[in-house]
This record gives structure tokens, sequence and C-alpha cells, in this order.
């Protein structure tokens, strides 16, 4: 979990499951059913490593937290106007141009 954004959805799935879940979830080849049973605590006093890394991670978030409340409240404030017609065509576009089918 080093850095989250490549980690593969079904492992991140399971970090943010409750305990006696099972959820479903699409993979490259077919789907993956994640059932968890169980939830073992672990302890991590006088792991340093751990620690400055959760630290790190909270501090990230908490970052983009403030930056995406700051963009909610200047489009609240400048009234942003989205025009869904022109977001699908120039989404459809720039799929051509990629060759991506997403």
């Amino acid at each position: 979990m080093q850095n989250p954004e490549n980690t593969p959805p079904v492992l991140r799935l399971m970090f943010s499951m409750a305990q006696g879940t099972a959820k479903t979830i699409a993979g490259p080849d077919g789907w993956f059913v994640v059932k968890l049973d169980k939830i073992d605590r672990g302890n991590a006093t006088g792991n340093q490593a751990a620690i400055q890394a959760a630290r790190g991670s909270i501090a990230r978030s908490v970052g983009r937290e403030y930056v995406d409340q700051f963009v909610k409240a200047v489009r609240a404030q400048v009234g942003v106007k989205t025009d869904p017609k022109a977001v699908a065509r120039v989404r459809a576009e720039l799929l051509a141009q990629g060759g991506s089918n997403n």
C-alpha cells in the first residue's frame, strides 16, 4: 500500500471492506468475489516505519481534501455551469484520438 494509485483494485477493496461482508469486483479476465470473514488487528507500536507511512498517507489525504473543498467553494461562488453535451462530445473526441474504449 506504499503507492495506493498503483494498487490493484481487488486489493484496495479488501482493505475497505467490513468484517463479515462479501463484494464482487470486475477483473481483467473476469470477476472476483471477495469475502471477508475476520479482521486480525495489528499493533504498530514501536514500528516507526509504519507510523511514518501512515502519517504521510493521512497528510496527503488531508491535503487533497482541502484542495477538493476549495475547488467546490470556488465553483459555488463563481457559479460554474456544465454543458453535458459539450463534455460528452469532447470526451468522445479525446477517446477517439487516444484509441481507448474508456
